[in-house]
């Protein structure tokens, strides 16, 4: 939820300037302000799936196949809309300097940095 308080301490109208989306589906997603969109994911079939492949690793079988894909479900709530207008992604930017397109282009020319 700290993207949602990080862009309105700066004035960021989510989802007017700027779309959030969370992870996992959690229920306090569906409570805050703007309710949040979410990617659900299949915990418990996660968990079973990593469970049974650890155990047959202990019986000494290869884990066939190796990735295994399981469905998500994008949960749309108000926190995501479309995509911005150029002038009110240049406001985004400015708000969020990690998000600005120079930002990231210095970065990928230098390569990794320490800093922010």
């Amino acid at each position: 939820m700290l993207p949602l308080r990080a862009a309105r301490e700066r004035n960021v109208e989510v989802p007017r300037e700027l779309s959030v989306v969370g992870e996992d589906d959690l229920p306090l997603a569906a409570w805050v302000a703007p309710s949040l969109t979410t990617i659900n994911q299949p915990l418990s079939e996660m968990a079973e799936t990593a469970v049974r492949m650890i155990l047959g690793m202990a019986r000494g079988t290869d884990p066939h196949p190796r990735s295994i894909e399981l469905a998500t479900e994008l949960v749309v709530r108000e926190s995501s809309g479309p995509a911005p207008q150029e002038t009110l992604a240049a406001r985004a930017a400015s708000a969020f300097p990690i998000l600005s397109p120079r930002r990231a282009q210095a970065r990928s020319s230098t390569g990794p940095t320490d800093r922010p």
